[in-house]
């Protein structure tokens, strides 16, 4: 077997489990399950992206700060997304007092200037876009928007992939992630359009086609969006893959950069589709 066809194959077997141990947990605990699992990944990402932005072993306090805080945003969606204010405006204070403290022994108020940075973008990125996730079970039907997200997500990378493989010739952004290609970023853009109608058809047959299809267009683009948003980090920290948890894919980060930027629009899809439409 060819070093491309094991890496695909091991690619295929740890996308599998993945989706085993998903599918496993929603039909034992059914939201609950997938909250559990939702949250358990958020937490790995968390750490995943303080570990690629704060590598100095001196300033581990940081991570732990940076991880706690992104932790509290993400777990207040549980109870309400409207509650999420609250925890933002404590989790800021907390970090203005720990660089107001931390100043007094950094080397260089601009090493302060990046912990900033970092820890604001942080926020953002692991801490706000997962909530959107977990504010989606607070919803009517709120799994099967969730499933309908990581359709969407997962079918635009697999044809992205495979169709990238078999026709991919022009580069997007090669500086960044040099295998994709205009091919298969169009490729990806067909199988989430394929995954929303699949969606419909088991969940949603309420709801027109063309709706959908607009929504699967805009998630699917922003879900590749996202994940050259997190190969920009990992060339800027000058690693592969933001973690080893997943063989094949890399860290939880790596698995789920699409899913945290596709996630406010299925968001308020869930909140919106079934008043308008």
């Amino acid at each position: 077997m060819s070093k491309s066809r094991s890496v695909t194959a091991i690619r295929l077997i740890s996308a599998a489990f993945a989706l085993i141990l998903l599918f496993g947990l929603y039909y034992l605990f059914e939201n609950n399950g997938l909250i559990a699992i939702i949250l358990a990944c958020a937490l790995k990402a968390q750490m995943e992206y303080a570990e690629l932005t704060i590598d100095k072993p001196e300033v581990s306090f940081s991570r732990a700060l940076l991880v706690s805080g992104c932790f509290i945003i993400t777990l207040s969606a549980l109870l309400s997304p409207k509650a999420i204010g609250l925890p933002v405006g404590f989790v800021l204070i907390a970090f203005f007092s720990f660089f107001l403290i931390h100043n007094r022994h950094a080397q260089s108020l601009t090493y302060i200037r990046d912990l900033i940075g970092i820890s604001a973008l942080g926020l953002l990125y692991v801490g706000i876009l997962p909530a959107f996730i977990v504010a989606l079970f607070r919803q009517p039907s709120g799994d099967f928007w969730f499933l309908t997200l990581l359709s969407i997500v997962l079918f635009g990378d697999s044809f992205a992939y495979f169709i990238g493989k078999a026709l991919g010739r022009t580069k997007m952004l090669p500086s960044i992630s040099p295998n994709k290609t205009w091919a298969g970023s169009i490729g990806g853009l067909f199988g989430s359009v394929f995954a929303v109608i699949l969606a419909k058809f088991l969940f949603f047959n309420s709801l027109p086609v063309l709706p959908l299809v607009i929504l699967a267009i805009v998630t699917g683009a922003a879900a590749q969006v996202g994940d050259f948003f997190e190969s920009l980090l990992k060339r800027v920290a000058n690693k592969k893959d933001s973690g080893t948890l997943m063989p094949g894919h890399g860290g939880i980060l790596d698995r789920i950069d699409g899913v945290l930027f596709a996630a406010p629009f299925i968001y308020f899809a869930s909140i919106y589709f079934p008043t308008f439409f």
